[in-house]
This record gives C-alpha cells, sequence and structure tokens, in this order.
C-alpha cells in the first residue's frame, strides 16, 4: 500500500556545518550531525506518530520491509543545498523513524524535485513498496507496485 505524507518544516541535510566530537565508546573523534539537521530531524519525527497511526488504521503495515520507489518535493525556505544531500537526510530519518526497514531498499527517487516556498517549507512524500516480477513473455523484470504483486 503507497503511503503519502507532508512533513512540515524547513527541511535540512545532515552534513552542512556539522562538528567533530569525542565518542568515548569508539575512544576516537567522530563526525556530528549540524544543529539544524538535528532540529529538525526532532520536529519530523514528532509527525511521525500521526502518519504511522493514518497509514495503519487505512489497512497499511509498517515498517515497510519491500522494495520502495520515493517521490519527495522538498521545498525548501531558501535556494540551498544539493538533492542527494536532501534525499540521503530523508531516506536515514524514513529508516530511524520506522516508516522503512532499511534506506537501502529505496531503489528509485523518480519524481524528487527541489524547490522552494519561504512561506511554507515541507517535504511531500509518496513512498510505494514493489517487487520485481518477469513480464508476460518472462524475459524482462518490470517492477510492480507489491498490492498488485499480492492480487489486492
Amino acid at each position: 500500500m503507497m503511503i503519502s505524507f507532508t512533513l512540515t518544516g524547513a527541511p535540512r541535510t545532515k552534513k552542512n556545518h556539522g562538528k567533530v566530537g569525542w565518542s568515548r565508546t569508539k575512544k576516537r573523534k567522530v563526525h556530528l550531525q549540524s544543529d539544524a539537521y538535528y532540529a529538525w530531524h526532532d520536529a519530523a519525527g514528532s509527525q511521525i506518530p500521526q502518519i504511522r497511526r493514518d497509514h495503519i488504521d487505512a489497512g497499511g503495515e509498517l515498517p515497510i520491509g519491500d522494495q520502495v520507489h520515493v517521490r519527495a518535493l522538498f521545498f525548501r525556505d531558501a535556494d540551498r543545498g544539493d538533492l542527494h544531500a536532501y534525499e540521503q537526510a530523508l531516506g536515514d530519518f524514513l529508516q530511524d523513524l520506522g516508516i522503512i526497514t532499511d534506506d537501502k531498499l529505496i531503489e528509485s527517487w523518480d519524481g524528487t524535485r527541489k524547490l522552494v516556498d519561504g512561506k511554507k517549507p515541507r517535504i511531500e512524500v509518496e513512498i510505494v513498496p514493489f517487487r520485481w516480477v518477469r513480464n508476460s513473455a518472462g524475459n524482462i523484470l518490470v517492477p510492480v507496485p507489491v498490492w498488485e504483486d499480492r492480487g489486492v
């Protein structure tokens, strides 16, 4: 089952303005994410419980353990950051908050865009689980949404 939702607030990437800290367990310096990223992660994370409830109430299952296509529209508050960094931050976020089991299951970001909306920054997200299935001739693998594969 496809899941779509909007995360309000200005999206942030993980790699901008990071800092170095000391890990007591690793006994070495480690890279820490920026304060802006942690603030975004916490604010967006507070929206996830309602998103989870809505999806489960509609008959969906979480976390998604199938391969997925993700389409994300990053409405940023200013024209900054590269698309890959936003995709990486969102993929890690979706894994951290239990929407998908592992961000390596993201097979494509088709339709993903960077946009600017200074008055209402947000991320509009659509996630479509799929499986690779052979076509009718049996010679080409094609992506089929999971609900079609299960005969729903």
